[in-house]
């Protein structure tokens, strides 16, 4: 059972295929609702200790565009996106 705090993430990541480290990275920005699309562009990155930064996501291929559908709409409405 997912908590709902969390359920809209879990859609959208569901949907999309999206990494955790993607998703979590995502701004406002990034969602386009009228084309049901997001802009991957940075990721969440180890920095060998125990500190996290924003970063380019894991490859040159995992920069791209990825859309969603009714579920991911859904998902983005419930977040104010």
């Amino acid at each position: 059972m997912v908590s709902p705090q969390y359920q809209a993430l879990v859609i959208f990541a569901v949907g999309t295929g999206v990494r955790f480290g993607e998703v979590t990275a995502l701004q406002r920005q990034d969602i386009d609702m009228a084309r049901m699309t997001a802009r991957i562009r940075r990721a969440w990155k180890h920095t060998g200790r125990s500190a996290r930064v924003i970063g380019p996501p894991k490859s040159k291929r995992s920069n791209r565009t990825v859309r969603f559908g009714a579920e991911g709409r859904t998902a983005g409405a419930a977040t104010g996106g």
